[in-house]
């Protein structure tokens, strides 16, 4: 399906892959892809992108922790000053 292909491949707005696929409005390629895939455009985009993370990180064994506040227990291996 080419919607499918448009949503994993670009970042074009939904109408606009809706309009490029041939779907007559954004309602009719929701209805479509969530038959098709059991999910809407937006969650198929997240989808797609949760799996290009997770593929990276198995391949590249990285692992890195976030601190979301800002803070870091990590020490610094080289000192400045």
């Amino acid at each position: 399906m080419r919607a499918r292909g448009l949503l994993k491949t670009t970042e074009l707005f939904t109408e606009v892959v809706a309009a490029q696929s041939g779907f007559g409005s954004v309602t009719a390629l929701r209805v479509h892809l969530r038959a098709a895939t059991g999910t809407t455009p937006a969650g198929y985009r997240r989808s797609l992108h949760r799996w290009q993370i997770s593929s990276v990180n198995a391949r590249t064994r990285r692992y890195r922790s976030v601190d979301v506040f800002g803070s870091s227990d990590l020490k610094p291996s080289v000192r400045y000053g």
